[in-house]
């Protein structure tokens, strides 16, 4: 039980760690490195999670709400991004 409430904070003060380093590290880059190294993350991660989706996709009945979802939460936060810089 105690493992399980601590695992939130622990993530949370890992999240914000990385986010002050990631500033620290990144911050002084121009627009278009920047924009290079956040498009290299987003396929690391995009690939990373297909990856393990597709393990475990002859586990789970397809439904059509799941690819939607999938796309719908992506498109989400592209759009968040794009709002964000502007």
């Amino acid at each position: 039980m105690l493992v399980a409430v601590a695992t939130a904070p622990g993530l949370a003060l890992a999240w914000c760690t990385a986010a002050v380093a990631g500033r620290l590290f990144f911050g002084s880059l121009s627009p278009f490195p920047f924009a290079v190294l956040l498009g290299v993350g987003i396929v690391a991660m995009l690939y990373l999670v297909t990856e393990e989706l597709l393990v475990e996709a002859p586990e789970v009945e397809e439904t059509p709400w799941s690819p939607a979802a999938f796309f719908l939460g992506f498109l989400l936060f592209l759009v968040i991004e794009m709002l964000v810089e502007s």
